[in-house]
């Protein structure tokens, strides 16, 4: 018994070497769990990393082939644009100065005959209106500079208002250069119907424009000292039919104000974008 007793206190400082090295043991085992676990999540990391990176190369090179579509698009617009133009100054432009020409040395050769010669005056009348529509077309259409909607309107109002005192000064300020086509084509046209009622109906000896904008919103101003026109009658012609619907197109507000006798105001705002 005593012997027995004896064996296990021999044994006893061993089985405490043998907890020891099993505790380094485990103590090892949970840092190269550690390590093992630190990698993968680092080697994940580079993975998502890698990841990231390759779909942002992958989106910048698509936006690049994007950006070069619509590039070479819009050259090839701007160059049928002026292939246009051109074919509409050219050939056009060329055969309605023809007419006109021709109409007014036939006019002369009929000065003896009264109808005849206001025909002919009316066949160069319409050549040179449309002539004059045509080159509005072509300025539309051109691509650069040439579209300048203020520089325009300042040359259509010293055409038109020819005979007429016309104040238009030069709006401080110029238009954004992403104004669309489409915007500029209403405006114009607008702007060329208003002065066409004052030529046609007012009988005004003077007018004032104003044209400019601001952060948001184009605003046009027109004004005669002419007869005027009573607002409140139903309008006869197709002038201000035109107008109100050209300011829809454009999602503006179009106001006319009139008196008998102390001329007409006509004011559009409409939004720029």
């Amino acid at each position: 018994m005593a012997q027995n007793s004896l064996n296990r206190l021999a044994d006893f400082p061993e089985w405490l070497r043998g907890l020891a090295r099993r505790r380094e043991l485990r103590e090892s085992a949970g840092q190269i769990d550690a390590a093992r676990t630190q990698l993968a999540s680092s080697a994940m990391r580079r993975v998502a990393k890698g990841f990231s990176a390759g779909i942002a190369l992958a989106a910048l090179g698509i936006g690049a082939l994007v950006w070069r579509a619509k590039q070479s698009r819009r050259r090839e617009v701007e160059r049928l644009r002026a292939r246009i133009a051109g074919d509409l100054h050219d050939e056009i432009g060329s055969n309605l100065g023809s007419i006109a020409l021709l109409s007014q040395l036939a006019e002369n050769v009929a000065a003896h005959d009264g109808e005849a010669r206001e025909e002919f005056r009316e066949i160069r009348r319409i050549a040179e209106q449309t002539a004059e529509s045509m080159r509005d077309i072509v300025w539309l259409l051109r691509p650069g500079r040439d579209t300048d909607l203020f520089a325009r309107m300042r040359e259509a109002a010293a055409r038109m208002c020819a005979g007429i005192a016309c104040d238009f000064p030069v709006p401080e300020i110029p238009l954004p250069a992403s104004l669309s086509l489409e915007f500029k084509r209403e405006v114009f046209l607008i702007f060329k119907e208003a002065l066409h009622n004052i030529l046609r109906h007012a009988r005004a000896s003077h007018v004032t424009i104003r044209a400019g904008h601001d952060a948001k919103t184009f605003h046009l101003h027109v004004a005669d000292d002419g007869c005027g026109f009573d607002t409140t009658r139903p309008a006869t012609g197709t002038g201000l039919k035109n107008l109100t619907a050209r300011t829809a197109a454009l999602r503006g507000v179009f106001c006319v104000a009139s008196e008998i006798g102390k001329g007409t105001t006509i004011d559009l705002s409409a939004p720029l974008s």
